[in-house]
């Protein structure tokens, strides 16, 4: 035999005793579920968190990329790549504003030189002042729409 026990020290478990080794193993599953429910759900909040940042315009928001799950990792990886590139999308966009504001209004601009210089009817002058004022109206509303943020929407009167 490779195990030899004496028969008269082995006696039937008391009910208490099984009572106390059921309540021990079913204190340290919740324990431990409770561990493994904070490891995954940290993670998931960071997340929540870190993305809520970004629908709110905050680019800069950075997850962990060296977590111990490799699911977790990628995730953070991913989210962080995402984040960087809408980044420079945004700042692409922010420069592509600045262009068009300059390229729509710097021909209105010349065309109110002319009209002041060379339109000799006042009425003629006028009607073409506050067609370039509507105009310039529009580009103003364009460029509020295309920016980010909350804009006070007011109506164009053309």
């Amino acid at each position: 035999y490779w195990l030899k026990a004496d028969p008269t020290r082995l006696q039937p478990v008391a009910p208490e005793t099984w009572l106390l080794w059921v309540g021990i193993a079913i204190l340290a599953t919740l324990i431990g579920s409770a561990a493994v429910a904070r490891l995954i759900n940290q993670p998931l909040r960071d997340l929540s968190f870190a993305a809520s940042r970004i629908g709110d315009g905050e680019y800069e928001s950075r997850l962990d990329e060296n977590t111990l799950t490799s699911e977790i990792r990628q995730v953070n990886m991913g989210f962080n790549r995402m984040a960087r590139e809408l980044a420079k999308v945004e700042e692409d966009r922010a420069v592509m504003l600045a262009g068009i504001s300059h390229d729509l209004r710097t021909p209105l601009a010349r065309l109110r030189l002319e009209t002041e210089m060379s339109v000799a009817d006042e009425e003629a002058k006028r009607n073409m002042a506050q067609d370039i004022d509507q105009l310039d109206a529009i580009i103003d509303k364009f460029m509020d729409y295309a920016r980010p943020g909350a804009v006070k929407q007011v109506p164009v009167h053309l």
